[in-house]
């Protein structure tokens, strides 16, 4: 079998790649690929070379043959592997360089989706001369903590003798780990991404920071803290005040309209019967009014005739 090569940088302003030199060697019956590390971790927006070597029969099937197409895959696809070149995610990052039998993939530009196991594949100018080196080199992109988010809960500006609760988050690979600090103070207060401080007091205002930390770096950022004013105070008892009768104000207009619906609703029904008395006066003044009208009419047509 053909000797071995394997070569790897990987640098972005000024981080540099590790590799772990494991050999990893596929062959059978003259078919190989060599590969001279099993795992890379680069740091993300980097430029990474991964190289290999590849053996095959120079006669194989009564002829002899010559190498057709190279390519390195991550993904497989209808049965087989896919050309990196052909993947929309790498467009414009990846090369294969190839010289005798050495082939490089070199990728650019970096990402943390670029993290998966790679392998190289060869072929023949005859159908069935194709070879894939298993099980691949395993690519791990890294990246330092950014600068993290930083959030308090309820507020910065915090009543005496109540909590505060302190949060922080950094995107990183490897996951961060996470420290507070205070100003003026160089042992650590807490660690973890979530701070709680009960019973605050005015002796522990200040500014708080947080620092996100992997193999790789480490970030800072920082919040301040403050006991409320009195005049602050007095505002928000105001507002809670203001707030409550405001609320309080739908419910008065409510229990108002009921009741005067209710002394509208017992008033009809009182007048109800009064009016029925009413009508039933009226009509009974009206017949007799008639009939009195009727008995003078005869009595004097009576007269007229006597």
């Amino acid at each position: 079998m053909r000797g071995a090569a394997m070569s790897f940088t990987a640098a972005a302003s000024g981080l540099v790649g590790f590799l772990l030199s494991v050999s990893a060697v596929q062959g059978q019956d003259g078919w190989g690929v060599t590969y001279s590390s099993t795992e890379i971790c680069a740091v993300k927006g980097s430029t990474v070379e991964i190289s290999c070597s590849y053996t095959y029969p120079s006669t194989w099937d009564g002829g002899v043959h010559t190498v057709e197409k190279t390519f390195w895959s991550t993904k497989q696809k209808g049965g087989g592997p896919v050309d990196l070149r052909t993947v929309s995610e790498y467009a414009g990052r990846v090369e294969d360089l190839c010289e005798n039998d050495i082939c490089t993939l070199r990728m650019k530009n970096l990402r943390e989706s670029d993290s998966a196991m790679y392998r190289f594949r060869f072929q023949l100018n005859q159908p069935d001369g194709k070879y894939i080196g298993l099980p691949g080199v395993r690519l791990s992109v890294t990246d330092a903590p950014k600068p993290p988010s930083v959030s308090v809960s309820p507020s910065a500006e915090i009543e005496e003798g109540s909590s505060v609760t302190l949060t922080c988050s950094s995107d990183a690979n490897p996951a961060a780990n996470y420290t507070w600090y205070k100003e003026d103070e160089d042992s650590p207060k807490a660690s973890g991404q979530i701070f709680n401080i009960t019973d605050f007091r005015a002796e522990l205002s200040g500014s708080y920071s947080c620092g996100a930390q992997n193999k790789l770096g480490r970030s800072y950022s920082t919040l301040t803290l403050s006991v409320g004013t009195e005049s602050s105070t007095m505002i928000v008892n105001i507002l809670r005040t203001t707030l409550g009768v405001l609320m309080l104000i739908p419910v008065f207009l409510l229990v108002l309209w009921t009741r005067k619906k209710r002394a509208l609703s017992s008033t009809t029904e009182a007048r109800e019967p009064e009016e029925m008395e009413l009508d039933s006066i009226s009509e009974y003044e009206n017949d007799s009014h008639t009939a009195a009208q009727t008995e003078d009419t005869e009595e004097q047509e009576d007269m007229m005739l006597t």
